[in-house]
């Protein structure tokens, strides 16, 4: 499946993903932080500039606004769905992930 995420879904979804897991989810969570994730030539285009590393601020210019596509395997997209449902039965979702929500559940 592919979808258009601009620079803040990318960088969230990043941050979704689980630190633990079997070896087939960890196997995943690595192809999917590589394919999320900005390249040297997007952190360049974009002017990517980490403002406070242990608050996660990070800034970038107008372009990050535009989505890109990025094809995602079905396994990894319910990988997603999984961890955008464990935070929303927690009460935990925040705005910034609904863009997301709505992309991942049509």
């Amino acid at each position: 499946m592919q979808f258009s995420l601009d620079v803040l879904e990318r960088l969230k979804l990043c941050s979704l993903l689980p630190t633990e897991g079997n070896i087939v989810t960890l196997r995943m969570v690595h192809t999917l932080a590589n394919k999320l994730g900005l390249s040297a030539e997007e952190h360049t285009k974009y002017e990517v500039k980490i403002l406070d590393p242990v608050k996660g601020l990070v800034q970038w210019n107008e372009l990050g606004a535009i989505p890109v596509d990025i094809e995602l395997a079905d396994a990894e997209v319910e990988l997603i769905r999984k961890q955008l449902k464990d935070l929303d039965s927690k009460n935990k979702l925040t705005p910034d992930l609904i863009s997301i929500w709505e992309k991942l559940n049509p």
